[in-house]
C-alpha cells in the first residue's frame, strides 16, 4: 500500500485541508492498514 501512496506523491505525513493548497496545522491522525495494522500514512487535520 505503501508504494501506491508514493505513486500518488503522499509522504508519510500529510497536509488534510485544501483551499486552494494543502495545510492543516491541526492534530496529526495516524492511518493503519486495517490488513496488517501497519502505519500508511500521518494526517494533519485542519485547525
Amino acid at each position: 500500500m505503501r508504494s501506491v501512496l508514493e505513486k500518488l506523491g503522499i509522504g508519510e505525513e500529510a497536509a488534510g485541508a485544501f483551499d486552494g493548497e494543502w495545510r492543516g496545522s491541526g492534530a496529526v491522525i495516524e492511518k493503519f492498514s486495517p490488513i496488517d495494522g501497519k502505519l500508511l500514512a500521518r494526517v494533519r487535520s485542519a485547525s
